[in-house]
């Protein structure tokens, strides 16, 4: 599942689907071990962009790479995993 809590347009929303692309390649291909992850709940709050540099292959190799660190530095509570 994922959120959409960016306020303000620091990303454009055109931009979302790539980040969300980026993040499912990265859960299906494992953030660690090569093994999938699943129910995860992602949530996109901040970000940047610039309006000549930003394009769809940028933000989607950002949601793979944000994903793979958060969920390195994840912490569990309740038997739930939390990035």
């Amino acid at each position: 599942m994922v959120c959409n809590c960016i306020v303000g347009g620091a990303i454009d929303a055109r931009f979302i689907p790539a980040i969300v692309k980026g993040l499912m390649d990265r859960m299906e291909q494992g953030p660690l071990t090569g093994s999938y992850a699943r129910d995860v709940r992602v949530c996109i709050y901040d970000g940047k962009m610039h309006p000549v540099d930003s394009n769809e292959i940028s933000f989607r190799l950002a949601g793979r790479n944000a994903f793979s660190e958060a969920f390195k530095k994840r912490r569990t509570e309740n038997s739930r995993t939390y990035i």
